[in-house]
């Protein structure tokens, strides 16, 4: 014979459970095991609850993390931006560089004093130049 629980007359005989193995035979350990079993259907239920709750969660934060932007694409827009204000920064010291060229080339407010003082004293020559020679008037 099989070692193992075996039901008497193959079957729940007022839920005593007989187990042979060899010499020994225990029963009544049937309402027992029935017991256990019962503690173990609300074991599982609670557990089975608290998985439900967690889906629950774990749904939920699934969909707070596929709202997320797609960090790839934030990543190339920084790395465009950084390179268009590097450009932009190499632009705006070349425009400085040229400006100050520029100023350099001018000359300053003394010296257009000078130079206009020059032009008035050419004119006013030039004036008394001209009422003398015949051919400029």
């Amino acid at each position: 014979m099989p070692l193992g629980p075996q039901w008497v007359h193959g079957e729940r005989a007022a839920g005593k459970l007989v187990v042979e193995n060899g010499e020994n035979s225990l029963s009544d350990i049937g309402p027992a095991i029935l017991e256990a079993i019962e503690g173990l259907k609300g074991t599982v239920q609670g557990l089975d609850s608290r998985i439900a709750a967690l889906e629950g969660r774990t749904a939920s934060l699934e969909s707070k993390i596929n709202a997320w932007p797609d960090l790839h694409f934030l990543q190339a827009a920084a790395q465009r931006q950084i390179g268009e204000a590097r450009e932009a920064r190499d632009h705006r010291r070349n425009v400085e560089i040229k400006l100050d060229e520029i100023y350099g080339s001018m000359a300053t407010s003394s010296e257009i004093g000078k130079l206009r003082d020059e032009v008035a004293r050419s004119i006013n020559a030039g004036v008394c130049c001209r009422a003398a020679d015949p051919l400029l008037t």
